[in-house]
């Protein structure tokens, strides 16, 4: 069954337990999604601010550890997740 998402609480909860799952600390989150470990802190205690490019960012960074978990479990080698792995460019510095 698939969580209807609809409060900020709601989006916390399923962006911690889904970082929870793949082993994620949240610096490990917050480096792969390309944001400040404050900030993910924030949003994980519900206070969502209007960047939805970064929560597209969390979204990213969270499927891309589930795919690496799940080829680990396949038996392949482990992989670092960054965000030049996810978007195939690197953010200017």
């Amino acid at each position: 069954m698939t969580a209807i998402i609809t409060t900020s609480s709601d989006i916390a909860a399923a962006i911690r337990a889904r970082r929870r799952a793949v082993g994620m600390t949240q610096r490990q989150l917050a480096n792969a999604a390309d944001c400040s470990l404050t900030w993910l802190a924030n949003i994980e205690a519900g206070c969502i601010p209007h960047q939805s490019a970064a929560l597209s960012n969390i979204r990213a960074a969270l499927t891309a550890a589930e795919q690496a978990e799940n080829d680990n479990d396949r038996g392949a080698n482990p992989a670092v997740v960054t965000t030049e792995d996810i978007y195939g460019v690197r953010r200017p510095d």
